[in-house]
């Protein structure tokens, strides 16, 4: 899949980001992650994009004003081949690149919108 079709899949709810420990040491002493997004097929990965393999460091980014407003909790599963699955049932959780990601990648919330009475 293309980049967009990646966005789209994780729009969709048919892909998630993930991360996985490897065996990787980055510069700062601190072991690495991959990251990631994945599909999945009766619990396993069934294909994935990988953004980086060593990112020593990740971060959930918001819109700041949002930090008073929203309680974001991020949920995790681990797959039955060791990719721990992020996901939110309030919105979307992305990684802020579909390119790649350096030593510090940064997770991006974007909220459903609020439906209206």
């Amino acid at each position: 899949m293309t980049p967009n079709e990646w966005r789209e899949a994780v729009h969709n709810k048919e892909a998630w980001a993930y991360i996985r420990p490897n065996r990787r040491k980055h510069d700062s002493g601190w072991r690495c992650f991959e990251v990631g997004f994945i599909t999945l097929k009766d619990n396993r990965v069934d294909d994935k994009l990988v953004l980086s393999t060593g990112s020593d460091h990740l971060y959930l980014s918001y819109d700041q004003t949002l930090i008073q407003k929203l309680s974001i909790p991020l949920n995790m599963d681990l797959t039955l081949d060791g990719y721990i699955r992020l996901w939110c049932r309030q919105g979307i959780i992305e990684w802020e690149s579909y390119q790649f990601c350096v030593s510090s990648a940064e997770l991006v919330f974007i909220p459903f919108p609020k439906e209206t009475k």
